[in-house]
């Protein structure tokens, strides 16, 4: 890897930069601390964590990383329909095989990408159900002297 001090031209990156976005797209699972390290090789681990979430913040760095995949996505065929289209003849293939846990596990991941299942379920609002509950519940058990 070349590197060259100069500074870049307006709208464009670094060669330094453009090794360390070279280096996050090649990676199987892209992640910056791993990306650092590839491009600077006796950084240690806090440091290559600290630059890359700098790096990452760079407005000309993330452009050129989602221009990068998304390029690498359309070449693979890559589309939430595609997967949509998988899981769910994967699911089909598996209850005619009589694998239960396979076919279930593809309605899982089809209804969590769907927002169906929620971990976590969060009252928004003043009036949320959680208010409309306690309100019944006061009014079910008061008291003459509350």
């Amino acid at each position: 890897m070349s590197r060259s001090k100069k500074p870049a031209k307006p709208g464009k990156l670094t060669q330094v930069l453009q090794d360390f976005v070279n280096a996050y797209v090649g990676m199987e699972s892209p992640n910056g601390a791993g990306a650092y390290r590839l491009t600077h090789p006796g950084a240690n681990a806090e440091t290559a964590r600290s630059a890359a979430k700098d790096i990452l913040k760079n407005s000309l760095v993330m452009a050129e990383i989602e221009r990068r995949l998304a390029k690498v996505a359309a070449k693979a065929d890559v589309s939430k329909e595609r997967v949509y289209r998988d899981l769910d003849r994967q699911q089909t293939g598996a209850e005619t095989a009589l694998q239960y846990g396979p076919a279930v596990k593809c309605t899982e991941l089809l209804g969590k990408e769907l927002g169906m299942f929620k971990e976590r379920q969060v009252v928004e609002g003043s009036e949320g159900p959680l208010v409309f509950v306690i309100r019944s519940f006061k009014e079910e058990n008061k008291t003459d002297d509350g």
